[in-house]
């Protein structure tokens, strides 16, 4: 009977997925070769047909790839397990051998992601914040999604803006730039000329990006359930989960972030070097954003800091006492500071002196006044080591562990560190970071040295309320600024001033707590003090590799 059957069976099992597969690429190949006022044209259940047939696709393209990898990392592992047994393998051979198999995966993930496009490339954009969290190979490749996104034609943005305000762009501008200046997650921006020669950027919502942000965000759901898994630290809450997506779809809205704009700037007013540009109100829909133009540079742009003789110290200083007041202050963060989203320009009264200017106000972490109070009373304490403090609050927010919530603030140990030789024999034997990493490799080592109790840490971590996600995503992109512009603002100082002028804003203005001053003081050179032995014990490594290995023909470096 089997055998009769097998055939027809095959057959079907085969052929319904071809067939699908081809009707489903005819119907949406038909689709997009009408013009996008015909698309609009098209009786509803055709267009619904197409959108379930695209989101059949990005669920099968990420299926495939996640497949590749898997399979790919699977097959190394298994002859990586047969070669080594149980011997104790360092983890720079390790990833040497296993380099292979995560380039590929790296290559094939980058593909998915730019042909997906959307909310997919702002997952590759935080991979390439993970250095030391992600395999090398995956930051590397994802950093490329940094600054060449792709962008949709001229034809859709004239589209675009004509269903948003019912005219056409010669009526709204005098001019029109048809290439865009910046292509970012969900939109790119114009630039272009107002009838009154006030210099402008248009910023363009993809049209794609909401019809599949709901398939992409359960995409995105998936797989960080599945990282969530593999790295058990890194996992978040479903209800933290939930509250990112509600501020991703936020993103989408560009009144919302026309409003988000106005308010950062009503906010920043006392800071003379921190600037937001202004909104064309007129001119500013659910799907466009019109705002004053900025010439400018990124601000991890070294080459023109050097050419101009600015100050790193005083941008990096700006930029983390801005996140500060928009932390314990206004309760109102700027939660995508990446060098992408932050311009430097000469001062208009002194170009000697150097603007900073935030830009891409979508994403904002608004933070609730109780939870801003004891947020800043936390900073506070931690200034004091005031651990029975440091647990009533975190207690209040039903976070696990203070001292690892307060390390994670500080991005090293908060309790200090015991700088015994055992501690500096593991740093210093542990893998070199990329010579740009700027010396944030000795402070991941720190906490990873710190935190050998992983138990403790994923609870803390599996703890954490929604509203902190956000807020932490800002303090790790704005540590890294300060890394890029050569770690010379000692981060912790400025945000502990900044929280205790929150809670004691009247002593800010009367004078001088001495006693805070002088902690203050010696936390900061306590930090900074943990950083040069480390910084020195991984020199001292260095050295004793290059001596070690100078005469050696077969050595790796060698080959």
């Amino acid at each position: 009977m089997w055998r009769k059957a097998w055939k027809p069976l095959f057959g079907i099992g085969v052929g319904v997925p071809v067939v699908y597969c081809s009707v489903g690429f005819a119907t949406v190949k038909s689709f997009e070769s009408l013009s996008l006022e015909n698309q609009q044209q098209v009786p509803k259940f055709v267009e619904r047909s197409v959108r379930f047939f695209e989101s059949n696709y990005r669920v099968g393209r990420c299926g495939a790839t996640a497949a590749c990898i898997v399979a790919d990392y699977s097959y190394y592992s298994f002859f990586f397990k047969r070669k080594y047994k149980d011997q104790q393998v360092d983890i720079q051979e390790r990833n040497e051998y296993f380099h292979p198999a995560y380039e590929r995966g790296a290559q094939r993930t980058l593909k998915t992601l730019e042909d997906l496009g959307g909310i997919f490339i702002k997952l590759g954009q935080e991979l390439s914040m993970m250095k030391g969290i992600v395999p090398d190979e995956y930051v590397a490749a994802m950093e490329k999604l940094q600054d060449n996104v792709p962008s949709i034609s001229y034809d859709e943005v004239r589209y675009v803006i004509k269903k948003s305000f019912g005219d056409n762009v010669e009526n709204l501008f005098q001019s029109f730039e048809t290439e865009p200046v910046a292509a970012a997650s969900l939109a790119q921006v114009h630039k272009a000329v107002l009838f009154d020669g006030t210099r402008v950027a248009v910023k363009i919502k993809y049209p794609k990006v909401t019809h599949f942000m709901n398939i992409d965000l359960y995409m995105h759901d998936l797989f960080s359930n599945w990282y969530g898994r593999v790295q058990p630290e890194y996992k978040i809450n479903p209800k933290s989960k939930e509250h990112i997506y509600k501020q991703f779809k936020k993103e989408l809205d560009f009144v919302n972030e026309a409003q988000n704009m106005k308010r950062c700037e009503k906010n920043s007013r006392k800071m003379k070097m921190l600037y937001v540009p202004f909104v064309v109100d007129k001119l500013v829909a659910n799907d466009v954003l019109t705002m004053e133009y900025i010439d400018g540079y990124k601000v991890n742009d070294l080459k023109a800091i050097e050419q101009h003789g600015w100050d790193k110290t005083e941008i990096a200083k700006t930029i983390l006492a801005g996140l500060a007041d928009q932390i314990f202050i206004h309760g109102f963060v700027h939660a995508d500071p990446h060098p992408g989203n932050i311009f430097i320009r000469p001062l208009e009264d002194d170009p000697k002196q150097c603007q900073v200017v935030l830009l891409d106000h979508g994403l904002y972490a608004e933070i609730d006044d109780d939870f801003r109070m004891k947020f800043s009373t936390f900073w506070k304490h931690v200034v004091n080591q005031d651990n029975n403090k440091l647990k009533e609050i975190c207690d209040s927010w039903n976070i696990t562990h203070y001292d690892l919530f307060a390390s994670l603030m500080l991005l090293q140990s908060y309790d200090g560190v015991k700088l015994d030789s055992l501690l500096l024999e593991e740093v210093a034997s542990a893998p070199t970071g990329d010579e740009d990493d700027g010396g944030s490799n000795p402070i991941t080592m720190l906490i990873k040295e710190s935190h050998l109790d992983r138990k403790r840490w994923m609870e803390m971590m599996a703890s954490l309320p929604p509203q902190i996600h956000l807020v932490l995503r800002s303090l790790f992109i704005s540590r890294d600024i300060n890394v890029q512009l050569g770690n010379s603002v000692n981060r912790f100082e400025v945000m502990a001033r900044s929280a205790i002028s929150a809670i004691s804003p009247e002593k800010e203005s009367s004078g001088t707590d001495w006693g805070m001053e002088i902690r203050l003081k010696y936390l900061a050179l306590h930090s900074y003090a943990i950083t040069l032995l480390i910084n020195a014990a991984l020199k001292f490594r260095d050295l004793v590799k290059y001596f070690s290995s100078g005469n050696d023909e077969d050595s790796p470096e060698k080959e």
